[in-house]
């Protein structure tokens, strides 16, 4: 099996910068670029990670810019974008409302999505039932995953494949991780499934500015000046193993891919398109979580977040 993963340098949040390394990272992927995966007439979903309404200087949330770029190139294939997700705190509108995504995304004419309408999926490798998953993903064409490059202090490093558990409506993120009792496995598991389930056409990382030491709020803005593309979720994360000196054992998700049966590394043959000693220079010396924290929250944590969460929704 045969995965390919690209890399291009981009140094910061510049308009003409994100815009051509959007570009030249798609184009590394091969089979014509952005025309492989757009079609005129489409309705393509932007995934961002909104994981709450937190300025983009936190370096939490995926960069307004880099939206903005991918939806004007999906708009100049005759295509329709469309930026979805459900945060975690707070709601879709608190995000895109805050100083430095308004100025951003405001007029430029895309429509977004809350994913307010439900409907409730089985997982069965997970044993997780009823989970509450966004209806707006399936009335879509195809879906680009936008992540934002950061540590995880549960998970180790957030990449590709976390990102996809935004389709998990906001309030009940917290409570799934209640559910899973400290099975970090079992969490990992399930968002394995989501993300095959949903599996993305193209996954491109903002790893401009991202984070490390932890979070996936609280960790330091850590520059990797870089933007990842992909087509497989767990193959992304795999070469982002790879860059941060990691076996894949040791990475939740890669691992709970592998049990699955949906991804096994060691039989992959890998290409990082792009790589330069800079770039690896710059992923060794970003700093991972030494020890990672329990999955479950502990119901005080819970019911905190659940309030903080109606805050930041209506307040």
């Amino acid at each position: 099996m045969y995965e390919t993963v690209a890399i291009v340098a981009c140094d910061e949040y510049n308009d003409d910068k994100i815009a051509q390394a959007l570009k030249e990272v798609v184009a590394l992927l091969g089979g014509g670029g952005w025309d492989r995966f757009i079609s005129p007439g489409q309705k393509v979903l932007l995934k961002p990670n909104f994981i709450r309404a937190l300025s983009p200087e936190r370096q939490a949330i995926t960069h307004p810019l880099v939206i903005l770029k991918c939806a004007q190139i999906i708009q100049s294939l005759g295509a329709h974008p469309l930026v979805g997700d459900s945060p975690a705190f707070g709601s879709l509108k608190r995000v895109i409302s805050l100083p430095g995504v308004k100025e951003v995304l405001a007029s430029s004419g895309i429509q977004f999505t809350s994913f307010r309408k439900k409907e409730r999926r089985h997982f069965p490798l997970s044993k997780f039932r009823g989970v509450p998953v966004a209806r707006e993903v399936k009335k879509v064409d195809l879906i680009i995953n936008l992540p934002k490059l950061k540590a995880h202090c549960q998970l180790l490093y957030t990449g590709a494949t976390k990102n996809m558990f935004g389709v998990v409506s906001g309030r009940w993120k917290a409570y799934h991780h209640l559910r899973t009792r400290g099975d970090r496995h079992r969490f990992a598991m399930l968002l394995a499934e989501i993300a095959q389930l949903f599996a993305p056409s193209l996954t491109i990382i903002d790893g401009v500015i991202g984070m490390d030491r932890t979070g996936p709020t609280n960790g330091d803005p850590y520059p990797f000046g870089v933007l990842i593309a992909g087509t497989n979720c767990f193959a992304i994360d795999l070469a982002l193993a790879n860059l941060f000196n990691v076996h894949w054992h040791d990475v939740p998700i890669l691992r709970a891919a592998y049990d699955a049966g949906f991804f096994e590394p060691d039989s992959i043959e890998l290409e990082i398109k792009g790589i330069s000693p800079e770039i690896r220079t710059r992923f060794a010396q970003a700093r991972l979580p030494e020890e990672l924290v329990p999955i479950s929250f502990s119901v005080y944590r819970f019911v905190r977040g659940f309030f903080r969460h109606i805050r930041e929704k209506f307040i």
